[in-house]
């Protein structure tokens, strides 16, 4: 390593990102609606964690991107009700616990009779009369 020789130590640079002096009544204002926050972050846990602790979030659960790639979208879903604090995410497993979040959307068979309309909501899922 040749052009690391005779270097001189310089000193320390440091990135600090404060939240917004507002984000902590708006997180308790919807949590008074009854909304659950999910924070989907790229940081680590520490540095997360930390900023949570500063809005007064509480933590219910924390999942890293590493433990999210060993999970299957099943295994994913099962852990998303109870975990609001996702840290070290990749933006493909971000869109993974976004997709997972949502609730199932009906589904849209075509079908011109009502008796048809029936018998296929019988067989479907989601118990809507479907079309």
């Amino acid at each position: 390593m040749e052009d690391e020789r005779d270097l001189v130590f310089a000193g320390f640079i440091v990135f600090f990102d404060p939240p917004k002096e507002s984000a902590g009544a708006a997180i308790a204002a919807l949590g008074a609606e009854s909304v659950d926050v999910k924070i989907l972050s790229g940081d680590n846990e520490r540095v997360t964690q930390h900023v949570c602790g500063e809005l007064g979030i509480p933590i219910t659960g924390v999942l890293t991107g590493t433990e999210i790639e060993a999970l299957s979208d099943e295994a994913l879903a099962a852990r998303l009700q109870e975990t609001n604090l996702f840290c070290r995410v990749t933006p493909a497993q971000k869109k993974r616990i976004i997709l997972g979040l949502r609730p199932p959307r009906p589904c849209r068979r075509l079908s011109r009779r009502r008796d048809q309309r029936r018998a296929i909501a019988a067989l479907c899922r989601c118990g809507n009369l479907c079309r």
